[in-house]
């Protein structure tokens, strides 16, 4: 595969950063509509991914992605495009392909990494996927790759191991927005984990300690569970922030001040609604190599007596990992419970 740009390249996978393959959509896209050809838009990602690193380690995990780049690079076509999504999840772009020939390339690779061996000793590892295509399900890119996610989450539902090409069916059927997505996943360890931390935000409410207290407790549940950088609590009066408290991953102080860009608040102040994000706007660098990484976010409205009176704000490098829906849900599952604790003092 010709991959163009090498300063765009994911150095671990060998695939392209999201943003590069975004704009390589764009293209591939309106090329697709000028010169009336087909195109199909696969998501794809590692079946049980965290059970790879809880069990082998990160460093396993990583020559797991990298082994994953290979295979994409040797079975794909030179004009298709493939890219690191975020985290264990990958976007491939196949130009002139229809929704068939796009599932025959997906269940080739699927067996292959199924038959590879990749953890040893017939340890199994395998990888959903899901498929859409331009024009019959849609003729911009972000209907295209949402469809082709939900259809990665019917093949998630279904069992995994499996590729599914996108229906009218599957968008109705809301699959991403099962309210158990993110709290209930089948690892046993993992939702003993997530649920005694509902537990503890719950108790929270009624413990004898100080609202601050709590809301540090609270801070430091939500930076374990979703693995986050930073976790931000802000209190809002009419549209405006009138209290905030953040802390920082492997940091004990808890700040009373915003540790997010004002852009990003500015964003999402006035909005009523929950999402999950990268914000692309502002690369960081973390290193001397010179290599950008940007944010992902969640932010979750906080409302108390029916009326929105805060912000749940989490930030996460993308180097790292990339907020999905189901951490998201699970920040919006318990955001009526903090809510509550930081708006204790009204009680």
């Amino acid at each position: 595969m010709n991959l163009r740009k090498m300063s765009s390249v994911d150095k671990l996978t060998g695939v392209f950063l999201r943003k590069h393959i975004e704009d390589l959509f764009t293209e591939e896209l309106n090329r697709a509509k000028d010169q009336h050809h087909e195109l199909s838009v696969v998501m794809a990602d590692i079946d049980h991914f965290k059970n790879v690193n809880d069990m082998y380690g990160h460093q396993r995990g990583d020559e797991i992605l990298r082994s994953i780049g290979k295979i994409f690079m040797t079975n794909l076509r030179d004009e298709d495009l493939v890219g690191r999504y975020g985290g264990e999840e990958f976007i491939i772009i196949l130009p002139k392909t229809g929704e068939i020939d796009a599932f025959n390339v997906c269940e080739k690779i699927r067996r292959i990494i199924e038959s590879s061996d990749l953890l040893g000793n017939n340890a199994p590892l395998t990888m959903s996927f899901g498929i859409s295509s331009f024009p019959t399900h849609g003729i911009i890119e972000q209907e295209l790759i949402e469809k082709a996610d939900q259809a990665l989450y019917e093949s998630k539902h279904m069992g995994r191991n499996r590729s599914t090409i996108w229906t009218p069916y599957i968008g109705d059927s809301m699959l991403r927005f099962d309210k158990l997505a993110g709290i209930l996943v089948g690892n046993i360890s993992a939702d003993t984990r997530k649920v005694q931390s509902i537990v503890d935000i719950m108790t929270l409410i009624n413990r004898p300690i100080n609202r601050d207290a709590k809301i540090y407790e609270t801070l430091s549940q939500l930076i374990d569970i979703c693995e986050a950088d930073t976790a931000t609590l802000l209190s809002i009066e009419d549209n405006r922030i009138v209290e905030s408290f953040s802390r920082e991953f492997g940091q004990e102080q808890m700040h009373k001040k915003q540790l997010i860009s004002e852009h990003i608040i500015k964003q999402t102040l006035n909005s009523d609604f929950g999402e999950f994000f990268i914000d692309w706007s502002e690369p960081i660098y973390t290193d001397k190599s010179k290599i950008p990484d940007w944010l992902s976010y969640i932010v979750v409205p906080m409302v108390y007596k029916g009326k929105r009176k805060g912000m749940i704000v989490l930030s996460v490098s993308v180097g790292s990992k990339e907020f999905d829906f189901d951490v998201f849900n699970y920040v919006n599952t318990l955001s009526g419970v903090i809510s509550v604790i930081m708006n204790s003092d009204e009680e």
